[in-house]
């Protein structure tokens, strides 16, 4: 594990401690004494610019930076923070000269042109920054925004503009779908041309991202108004006859042979907890029990049965067609009579547990048993199955079959010490995991693969342990975007002391390039914004936007997200004030126009419209009054505590054993045989 690497100078420990914790004038005063002694002093100068712009002290930042000399990119944000756009572009123009100029100048210069209103010379910036920042999503919005903003200047082009600004609204989506912001630019498109219905979808999809915001409901009101009224006719009605449904599709399953265990666990998998009917099958001939253990019911293989309620209220198992066969009363549980036969669930929704995803419907096939609870409205649909089987379809879910075995195997023994903490989770919706993100995704049959089935079995019942033989909390996210932090860090109330964080480099503590933590203020925009030689910075394995990724979001964006959840107006200010050891974000201070909020921990990142991770530094762009956006740079995707995926995935590729690879991301941990 990396640690800080020694003892820091007294004045820096302080200056750490205050700047990670929030208290940025203590900060300040301890880095302006250290630029005060110091000869060397370029290092300390930008962590004081840090502080102060961390502070809001934008134009002080920006002074001290002048006074030294320093003319980059920190220079070119404290100025676009205060509104000195001249100022920026002429620094940024400047960089351009030079041989290599830093990824962020164009991006910069495209946003300094568009808040000027020089629209055209905005789109051939973005337009290049896009090349040399490839797939970020946010580009292509600001690109979009260029054009559309084009097209009201250009009456004689203004087909063509729109026609480009809805090509990089869609590529956004595309890269990004957490942008529901695209969505509110093609409503708005839409609108422009009459389009009412399209403009009703996308505000629909804007709303069911980020609730009824009143912008929202304005605009999905008055679009209502516009429909035309459906005209009455005195036609006689006539007799319609329901066609009978058409027989269910059982696609080409073929399940890997699997061995049970008698002592296995068996995890209850929350399928869906608030359903109005169901529609299942098996593959071959399958029973049903009651609550009680009895005989409900024998049914057909490759037959479609239903599950659904009658005028009284009463649950009743259906043939396909809707002839009820028995009453349902509490519980039923399915099992295949063969063992090589698995369970199907017809039309099945399913998301994938992130706030901006919509979810989708398709027919899932399952192992072990599936156990029907009825309540008085709704049901609540359970998969029971084995530990080990439920394990072979997590893992593909959560790490491609095709990336090394190496990082297979430490995928199953995480994602099995993780279950086996987990249970019990859900127990107020009857279940002790779900199937989606927020616990594991799991898909069932289809998602399984030979190589995940050669992981589970070469590393069958090894779990991770912590010295008191206890099972070790192995929490995993997609990309820890080049450190991770410990569960203290991103979730208990107290932290430990910023010279002793809990998380990791994501590097071999060997090498010349694994770095201390925590990071120095002046160098944490940098490294979030630039590409560092880390195991997760592999695009083989993961898409680039996943490790270093930028959000632009407006005022009136996140006006809309967080006055309609804080009532505080419209947003004027938004403020990091803590940060674990490992620069994760703990605190934001958010003031509004009628309310402040202070927003803490996982809710940061929907609070603000849908962040990859809480790994991230922001600045405002406009007046400093009244400013039109904050620039957001990040790295990674998740929480960023214990198991980096992308990181291991690479270090199976160097050629580090499973053991190898658990020992680096949970030094504290043994591997043991769980009993």
């Amino acid at each position: 594990m990396s640690q800080s690497g020694g003892k820091i100078p007294g004045n820096e420990e302080r200056a750490l401690a205050a700047f990670y914790q929030g208290e940025y004038p203590a900060a300040i005063e301890e880095y302006e004494r250290l630029v005060a002694v110091h000869k060397e002093k370029t290092a300390w100068v930008l962590d004081l610019a840090a502080a102060m712009m961390a502070e809001g002290r934008f134009a002080d930042a920006a002074k001290v930076l002048k006074q030294n000399r320093l003319y980059g990119l920190r220079t070119v944000e404290a100025v676009m923070a205060e509104g000195d756009r001249s100022t920026a572009r002429k620094i940024l123009q400047e960089m351009l000269e030079s041989p290599e100029p830093p990824r962020q100048t164009r991006i910069y210069l495209g946003l300094v042109e568009y808040l000027d209103g020089n629209y055209a010379e905005s789109a051939e910036q973005l337009w290049r920054a896009k090349d040399i920042n490839p797939k970020q999503g946010s580009i292509h919005l600001m690109l979009g925004r260029a054009f559309q903003a084009l097209a009201t200047q250009e009456s004689v082009e203004r087909d063509y503009f729109v026609s480009r600004a809805k090509q990089e609204y869609n590529r956004a989506i595309t890269l990004d779908p957490s942008l529901w912001q695209v969505h509110r630019d093609l409503a708005f498109l839409a609108t422009d041309s009459k389009n009412i219905k399209k403009a009703l979808r996308h505000w629909r999809r804007v709303k069911s991202t980020i609730g009824n915001a009143d912008e929202v409901k304005l605009a999905i009101a008055g679009l209502m108004e516009q429909l035309p009224v459906p005209t009455m006719t005195a036609t006689p009605k006539t007799l319609v006859i329901k066609a009978a449904p058409k027989p269910p599709v059982f696609g080409p399953i073929a399940a890997q042979a699997w061995q049970v265990n008698p002592g296995d666990p068996v995890i209850k998998v929350g399928l869906g907890n608030k359903l109005s009917r169901i529609a299942f099958g098996c593959t071959g001939a399958w029973r049903a029990r009651d609550h009680r253990g009895r005989l409900f019911w024998e049914g057909l293989g490759e037959r479609g049965y239903r599950i659904e309620k009658d005028t009284r209220g009463r649950w009743w198992l259906k043939n396909w067609e809707g002839k009820p066969f028995k009453q349902i009363r509490k519980k039923i549980t399915l099992e295949p009579v063969d063992s090589d036969a698995v369970l199907a669930v017809f039309d099945l929704f399913q998301t994938s547990g992130y706030f901006w995803s919509v979810g989708g419907r398709k027919t899932r096939y399952y192992r072990g048993k599936l156990q029907i609870k009825t309540a008085r409205k709704r049901i609540t649909l359970l998969n029971l199955v084995s530990l080990e089987e439920y394990l072979i379809s997590v893992v593909p879910g959560e790490m491609p079959a095709l990336w090394p075995l190496e990082a297979l195997k430490t995928q199953v023994v995480v994602a099995r010490t993780d279950t086996l903490l987990r249970r019990g989770t859900h127990r107020k919706q009857g279940y002790d995991v779900c199937n989606n993100a927020h616990c594991a995704m799991y898909k069932g049959v289809t998602a399984e693969h030979p190589r995940s089935h050669q992981a589970v079995l070469e590393t069958r019942r090894l779990v991770v342990m912590k010295g008191n033989r206890k099972l070790l909390p192995t929490f995993y996210s997609h990309s820890c975007g080049g450190m991770t932090q410990s569960n203290q860090e991103a979730w208990w109330k107290k932290l430990p002391e910023p010279s002793q964080p809990g998380g990791i480099y994501d590097m071999d503590v060997n090498s010349s390039t694994c770095r201390a933590l925590p990071l120095r203020p002046g160098s944490l925009n940098q490294w979030l914004s630039d590409s560092p030689d880390v195991f997760c910075n592999a695009p083989r394995y993961s898409a680039p936007r996943n490790f270093r990724w930028l959000k632009i979001l407006t005022q009136a964006e996140l006006t809309a997200v967080l006055d309609r959840r804080y009532n505080i107006g419209a947003v004027r200010e938004v403020k990091i004030i803590e940060r674990s050891p490992s620069a994760y974000v703990r605190k934001i201070y958010v003031s509004g126009d009628e309310g402040n909020v202070i927003v803490r921990g996982d809710r940061i990142r929907s609070s603000l419209g849908g962040l990859r991770s809480n790994l991230f530094t922001l600045f405002p762009v406009g007046d400093k009054a009244h400013p039109y956006a904050w620039l957001v740079w990040g790295g990674g995707w998740g929480h960023g505590v214990g198991l980096c995926q992308v990181g291991a995935g690479q270090m199976g590729r160097e050629g580090y054993t499973y053991q190898e690879i658990l020992k680096h991301y949970f030094p504290e941990g043994s591997i043991e045989i769980w009993p």
